[in-house]
């Protein structure tokens, strides 16, 4: 099982979702989804800030945080 992170798009009346290739889908094939809503928690747009008083070059705390 794999984890990703994918954007909901517009079509027709519904949603839809793209898949990467680097999953092997085939065309027709059922596949279970389950659909959770992904927050920011834990990036650097929503640690900005957290670091007030820290002596930490910025750029490098950012990249530090995108690491993970």
């Amino acid at each position: 099982m794999e984890t990703i992170i994918v954007k909901t798009k517009p079509w027709g009346n519904s949603l839809g979702i793209i898949l990467p290739k680097h999953l092997k889908l085939k065309p027709y094939e059922e596949i279970a989804v389950n659909v959770s809503r992904h927050t920011k928690n834990g990036t650097a747009e929503a640690l900005w800030g957290a670091f007030k008083g820290a002596k930490l070059d910025t750029q490098k705390v950012l990249d530090e945080l995108n690491e993970e």
